[in-house]
């Protein structure tokens, strides 16, 4: 089991070719897939797209993702920080 399906939630993704999309939700994060905005909106059932707190410069950051047909967590950078994508905030046991 690998790190997006540990953090997806139990229910709310579509399946993929017969296997569902859901996943585990080992540390209550329950992913959802909310999808995201570049040029036009889509993805809702089906992928989650998060900011993470990294820039590239001015205009890019780097995002979280992972979809209903990976149980991967991809990082992905240099993309619009125009682009529509969740945020979240995690509260940390030193806090």
């Amino acid at each position: 089991m690998t790190a997006g399906s540990k953090l997806k939630a139990g229910n709310g993704w579509d399946s993929h070719q017969g296997n569902s999309g859901n996943g585990s939700d080992n540390y209550d994060f329950s992913a959802l897939p909310s999808g995201g905005k570049n040029n036009t909106f889509g993805g809702i059932g089906t992928a989650a797209y998060w900011w993470t707190s990294t820039e590239r410069d001015k205009d890019n950051a780097f995002f979280s993702t992972t979809t209903n047909q990976s149980d991967v967590i991809g990082v992905i950078f240099d993309f619009p920080k125009q682009s529509s994508f969740s945020a979240r905030c995690l509260k940390g046991s030193e806090f």
